[in-house]
């Protein structure tokens, strides 16, 4: 018996010192484009090459909600990524005709890693994902839960989709899965992606870029405003995602009337099964960068 509580201990000591190692090994940054860069571009449903100004080993993208001008629902799909550019274009559901005007949508693309700014925790990571919920976990602890941004950066499968996250309010993993539309050809069964994601806790993270991360409660599909706490000189760049899975319904975000104090987003539903497009309350992280 006591043998045993010898290796017990020692099996203890040996997991608090690789989490103690860990917890150093964020590199710390002074502002969020030693490692990123971010700005917006106008897309349409055909592809259009975005090319970058820094040189990256392993690009994390992000690149969500589009602007709402035209009255398709669409989303955003990235593919093509290389170490200095990615393609984009507006993604619309399998039932739709596929053709979309030009809409406005911010992004981000940050070398994947764990980062400290400003003390806090920013990590981007890649993850193999598919249509069931999996778990993804952090490369490091975050000390309160962290708001993520996550989105396909591949397409292996040519049905559309969006990425919804389940449970992250947890400081060590969360939960993720890719959605197509509820009456897709292949009932839904999606296979694997390589999804983007960015982690970092609420606050903000200025310095020479203006950067708040926040988390609104209450939206669903009726517009809603959503105020910033930081004041910005010109409209910012802006990106949001759904925190919560309370609506199983296929649903993305969009937003309009951005502006340098806030900006308005509604949670869209897909209509391939019916034409009722009514969601329920989400909670909505976003980031705001100028």
């Amino acid at each position: 018996m006591g043998e045993k509580k010898v290796i017990l201990c020692s099996l203890i000591i040996v997991l608090l010192t690789i989490l103690s190692t860990n917890a150093y090994a964020a590199t710390n940054i002074s502002d969020i484009t030693d490692v990123a860069e971010f700005g917006s571009t106008k897309i349409n449903s055909s592809w259009r090459t975005v090319n970058l100004t820094i040189n990256y080993s392993s690009p994390v993208i992000i690149a969500k909600p589009i602007k709402k001008l035209f009255t398709d629902i669409a989303h955003v799909r990235i593919n093509n990524v290389t170490t200095n550019s990615f393609e984009i274009k507006v993604e619309e559901w399998a039932y739709q005709d596929g053709e979309h005007i030009n809409e406005t949508v911010s992004y981000i693309v940050m070398e994947e890693g764990s980062y400290i700014l400003r003390g806090n925790l920013i990590q981007a990571g890649l993850a193999t994902v598919n249509s069931n919920f999996s778990d993804v976990y952090f490369s490091e602890a975050f000390s309160s839960d962290p708001i993520i941004l996550a989105q396909s950066n591949i397409i292996n499968d040519s049905e559309p989709i969006v990425t919804r996250l389940g449970m992250t309010n947890h400081t060590l993993l969360f939960a993720i899965k890719l959605q197509e539309e509820e009456n897709s050809s292949d009932s839904g069964n999606h296979v694997s992606e390589w999804v983007g994601y960015i982690a970092a806790e609420k606050g903000n993270y200025s310095n020479t870029t203006t950067f708040e991360i926040g988390v609104r409660s209450f939206f669903n599909s009726s517009w809603k405003n959503l105020n910033f706490i930081d004041s910005f000189s010109n409209p910012p760049t802006f990106l949001a995602d759904m925190q919560s899975f309370n609506g199983a319904d296929t649903a993305e975000l969009r937003y309009r009337f951005l502006n340098q104090t806030g900006v308005q987003v509604v949670v869209e539903e897909e209509r391939s099964l019916d034409y009722e497009t009514n969601h329920c309350n989400e909670d909505i992280g976003y980031f705001v960068l100028e």
